[in-house]
């Protein structure tokens, strides 16, 4: 257990020598990570990218083609943003980092979902992997950034958490390795500097914003992403944080900012929404918290975030879970999340990526993959890697949680279980699969 331990701490000491929030572990990481920014419709369903980058561990190169010379950490910034436009300012969380190709910020990613749910035409995703709070405020002071925020309705913004593991730097290298953690009082000094430094560069950042445009605010604090297991570093990250966010909700008080606690909504479920260890950025569904915070925050009135109405799953007319539903266009729509849990429980895995729903049928079971046609929707239901249909999704509170989930369809997910052999029959409020026992033998 140690030496997997050790490894894992060794792969994020290695990814940060790229990128990442969280990740930077040398002072000379903020002039070598590696990005670019674009702005992007709401509608749009991919990011543009205008510049091509490539890296070698422990190094990252970025060859611009038609960009201005601004740049932060050698990152291209859009020149024009487009009117009416949400704004992001942050590291690789606001970037969407490992959610996509990571050459441009990830239509996944919050100020995407927000900038939707906002009904706003354009968002400027200016995240930066490996960005420290001293890069954001010397990125503020070019024409591109100024830009960009001249035509912003809302700004969000993230930053501090690489300021952090900068000064943590010595501690992780020493985990990741083997060496046992001890903390210094260089170590104390470096952290308590880091601090400080969050602590000045904070309220200009957002004095900075504000000379550009009288736009909300929506200011984040920070999550822990060292894991509970990692004791040592836990207690050490658990204290920083702490401090940080003391100084993020003072400065947030202090110059009328929206507050968004990402540490309270993340820190409870990391292996729901976060990427799984060793990455430590948010996944899908953590991306989707993230919006769901800016929400409320602004204030935003949440069509369908609490359904009201409950349907059951049985199986072979057991009851299994009753879940949350509602109904939308004569349609009744269940959490994808539930549907998984119940698969799971027969022996049948599946997983969820934000996009496409991949069912993994046992082997021995027979899957009818003909006569396919797919219907309409964003969303991909496959069996055993094949696209079996499409469906509408739409993203809405869980009341149980009152996190975001994904809703779909339950016609959707019957007629793709169909071709598994699972038989089902739905009266309105019931959905009850009917399983062979040969599937349930195959499934074990």
């Amino acid at each position: 257990m140690k030496t997997d331990r050790f490894k894992a701490l060794a792969f994020i000491a290695a990814a940060a020598l790229t990128a990442g929030a969280f990740s930077p572990l040398t002072t000379a990481l903020a002039s070598t990570s590696s990005t670019n920014s674009t702005s992007v419709s709401t509608s749009s369903t991919s990011s543009t990218s205008s510049t091509s980058t490539s890296k070698t561990p422990g190094s990252a190169v970025t060859t611009p083609s038609n960009t201005t010379n601004n740049t932060i950490s050698g990152t291209s910034i859009p020149a024009q943003p487009a009117q009416n436009a949400m704004v992001a300012l942050g590291d690789s969380i606001t970037f969407g980092y490992n959610l996509g190709n990571n050459k441009a910020p990830s239509t996944k990613a919050f100020p995407y979902l927000l900038g939707k749910a906002l009904h706003l035409g354009t968002v400027d995703d200016l995240g930066v992997p490996g960005a420290t709070s001293s890069d954001l405020l010397k990125a503020l002071s070019t024409a591109p950034y100024q830009q960009a925020l001249k035509q912003a309705k809302v700004v969000t913004l993230d930053i501090g958490s690489n300021d952090l593991l900068h000064a943590a730097a010595p501690l992780i290298n020493a985990a990741a390795i083997g060496q046992p953690v001890t903390v210094t009082s260089q170590d104390q000094l470096n952290l308590q500097d880091a601090l400080y430094q969050l602590k000045l560069n904070l309220p200009a950042i957002i004095a900075a914003i504000r000379q550009q445009t009288n736009a909300q605010i929506v200011l984040y604090n920070l999550y822990d992403p060292i894991p509970a297991a990692l004791t040592t570093l836990h207690t050490i990250s658990e204290q920083t944080i702490s401090q940080a966010n003391a100084i993020i909700a003072s400065t947030a008080a202090q110059t009328h900012c929206l507050t968004a606690n990402a540490y309270s909504a993340i820190n409870p479920y990391p292996s729901t929404l976060l990427l799984p260890f060793p990455d430590i950025h948010p996944s899908v569904l953590g991306q989707e918290e993230f919006a769901l915070l800016a929400e409320q925050a602004l204030g935003v009135p949440e069509e369908l975030s609490v359904p009201s109405d409950e349907r059951a799953i049985l199986v072979n007319g057991n009851l299994v879970n009753e879940v949350p539903a509602f109904v939308k266009d004569n349609t009744t729509y269940m959490p994808i999340w539930y549907v998984m849990q119940t698969l799971k429980a027969l022996g049948i895995p599946s997983q969820w990526n934000g996009d496409t729903w991949s069912i993994a049928i046992p082997s021995g079971q027979s899957v009818n993959l003909t006569s396919i046609h797919l219907g309409s929707g964003r969303t991909q239901i496959r069996l055993n890697g094949t696209t079996v249909g499409t469906a509408p999704s739409i993203a809405a509170n869980d009341p149980s949680t009152g996190r975001l989930t994904t809703y779909v369809p339950i016609y959707s997910a019957m007629q793709a279980l169909l071709r598994a052999g699972i038989q089902y029959h739905w009266d309105g409020t019931s959905w009850n699969m009917t399983i062979a026992s040969s599937f349930a033998s195959n499934a074990k």
